[in-house]
This record gives structure tokens, sequence and C-alpha cells, in this order.
């Protein structure tokens, strides 16, 4: 599978963005959830009719280089990138384990430092919604395959199961982060384009 997640730090880049935090006992894995094939501008398929493929494709390698460096605040691993097929063989013999979807364009310090204060309060499971029922990110410690099962691909409609699986028997304490709205479709867009909160590299190529 092509690495379409570069290497080093981009031009511009403040170090402070990505020196990581202290993580304490915990070692987390950093999974970013993309499949890059066939190329990127096919992983926006929702955007066709809002965005040139060029844009489309510039916009992906953003979000996924985003991902990247936030991953960097919470974890000294690097974060690899995999597929659907992949997660499974990836995340399982981790201690811990951070999955994120990249096309929430918004993580930022405030998620880390739930996730972090979540797990110190000893959370198995945590994850955030997406405004379509779906998760942009999620935790686990340790790492369950019925969990993984039941997130699947992250899109809408698999929160509700996930949290049903987290909860079963009540064996496990969830974490919940605030809702978020992912860029997958021609409403996310139009959401994105008018708000004052969308990054500015995003809000650039979006034509904000």
């Amino acid at each position: 599978m092509p690495n379409w997640l570069g290497a080093g730090v981009p031009p511009g880049l403040l170090a402070s963005e990505v020196m990581p935090v202290d993580e304490g006992p915990i070692k987390l894995r950093c999974l970013i959830l993309w499949d890059p094939e066939p190329g990127p501008a096919g992983s926006l398929p929702g955007l066709k009719d809002g965005l040139a493929a060029e844009l489309r494709e510039a916009l992906m390698l953003l979000l996924v280089e985003r991902a990247k460096r936030w991953c960097l605040t919470i974890s000294s691993e690097q974060p690899v990138l995999v597929s659907e097929a992949e997660l499974s063989a990836a995340a399982l013999g981790a201690e811990a384990v951070l999955i994120v979807r990249p096309t929430m364009a918004r993580l930022g310090k405030s998620h880390a430092e739930d996730i972090r204060g979540d797990l110190a309060h000893g959370c198995g499971v945590i994850f955030g919604a997406t405004l379509g029922g779906g998760w942009y990110l999620l935790t686990m410690s340790p790492v369950r395959q019925d969990l993984l099962d039941a997130a699947g691909n992250g899109t809408d409609g698999t929160a509700g199961g996930l949290l049903a699986a987290a909860t079963k028997g009540a064996d496990l304490e969830a974490g919940m982060l605030r809702a978020e709205r992912n860029l997958e479709t021609l409403d996310d867009l139009a959401a994105a384009r008018v708000d004052p909160m969308t990054p500015e590299d995003i809000a650039a190529l979006i034509g904000v």
C-alpha cells in the first residue's frame, strides 16, 4: 500500500505542535484509518460535486497529514496508515490503541487532553461520535476484538453499536468526546465553508 503520509514536519509547523505529551505508563499505538487505493482523490467521493478532483486530492492529503501531526501530540510513536482490512492486525497486541479517521479536520489539544484524562481515570474505551452517528476517533485499553468488530470503519451508524459493545455487561467504562462533523459530504462541505472554526489551511482549499 502506498504511504501517503510523507515524512518529517511540514514547513511552517511549530515545534510545539509536534512535541509528544508526557505519556506516563501507557504507550499508545496510533493508527490512521484510511485506504488510499486507488489514490487520494477517490477517498472523498461525497465531495465530488463540490470540489474538483485535484482539490479533493490535496484536501485528503492535508487531512491525513494533519491527523499525523495531531497523533504526535499525544504519543511518541509514529502513526501508521491502515485500511479497514488491516485494522485488527495492526491494533491487536498493543497495550492501548488510538484510531483516527482523518476526515475530522478539527482535532486539537482539547481532544488529546480529554483522551489522556479518561485513560488516567480508567476508561477502557473512549470515542468521539460524528454528527451522522459514526465516529471520528476511538481509543481502547486494552484492545478488544469485539470492539474493533463493532466499530467497523467508523461511518454513519456505527457509534451506537460501538457504545453497546463497550458497555455490554457493564464490564468496561466508556468515555465520550464531544460530537464533531466529519468532512465527507456536501452538507459537511457547506458547513465547513461557513464555520469560523474551520482551520485556515482547510478553509483555503475548500474555498472559504
